[in-house]
């Protein structure tokens, strides 16, 4: 559940987290003879502030508020206690997508000192480009098709 940046606010986040968390704690599980006991809220309470380090990249994230405070050790040490130093079991717990920013017209225009061998401009990309003349599209269709891969 994605809120809106209205909704977003410290004290209505408080309210719902403690809301869904409070659901939690009355989760309950039926045993193999049948009768009711509860949930395991510790691990349900782990597995998501694992989850959340990861969807944040990194338990430090989590913790950057108060880096060093009694709070956010015990924060590292429980997120540390269910995924460990293994940074791939801690990507595995993502629930949200990776997002990359990638500038392409800066990637494609300028070449940093260090890129070797350099990256070719627009205009030197599109010359190199094996556009392929082969196939039977009118001038009107190949414009199109130019706008378009420049976009």
């Amino acid at each position: 559940m994605r809120l809106a940046v209205a909704e977003c606010d410290r004290a209505s986040l408080w309210a719902q987290t403690v809301g869904v968390l409070t659901q939690a704690v009355r989760l309950t599980r039926t045993r193999g003879d049948g009768t009711a006991e509860p949930d395991d809220f510790a691990d349900f309470l782990a597995s998501a502030l694992a989850a959340v380090a990861a969807n944040v990249g990194g338990v430090e994230r989590v913790t950057a508020g108060r880096p060093g405070s009694w709070e956010a050790d015990l924060v590292d040490q429980l997120v540390f206690g269910t995924v460990g130093d293994d940074w791939a079991a801690l990507v595995a717990r993502r629930t949200e997508a990776v997002r990359v920013p990638l500038n392409v017209a800066q990637l494609v225009e300028c070449e940093g000192p260090y890129v070797t061998p350099p990256l070719l401009t627009w205009d030197e990309a599109s010359v190199a480009i094996a556009w392929p003349r082969d196939v039977d599209l009118s001038e009107v269709e190949w414009t199109a098709a130019e706008r378009a891969a420049e976009m």
